[in-house]
């Protein structure tokens, strides 16, 4: 018991840990906001890419858009939805 116990403790302390902050947005979101985000430390941002029904989001594309020039990191999540026709 010893043992496993002074290996998880190595494992532990021996691993760098490396945190970012982020976040994501369904709704449209001005440019000034992601510029105050970035300066509080946030580093990510992850666009929503299409609705739950299926549909394409309204606002992905300026989101990511903001995001970009306010000097953000971005990704983008879905919610495929089989049968859904991919348009706005």
């Amino acid at each position: 018991m010893r043992t496993v116990l002074a290996i998880l403790v190595f494992l532990i302390f021996s691993q760098q840990i490396v945190c970012k902050l982020g976040i994501d947005f369904s709704r449209l979101v001005p440019l000034s906001t992601y510029q105050c985000l970035k300066k509080a430390g946030y580093t990510f941002f992850v666009a929503r890419g299409h609705n739950p029904d299926g549909s394409l989001s309204k606002n992905a594309l300026q989101n990511i858009k903001n995001s970009k020039i306010a000097g953000l990191s971005t990704d983008v999540y879905t919610f495929p939805c089989r049968g859904k026709n991919a348009t706005i």
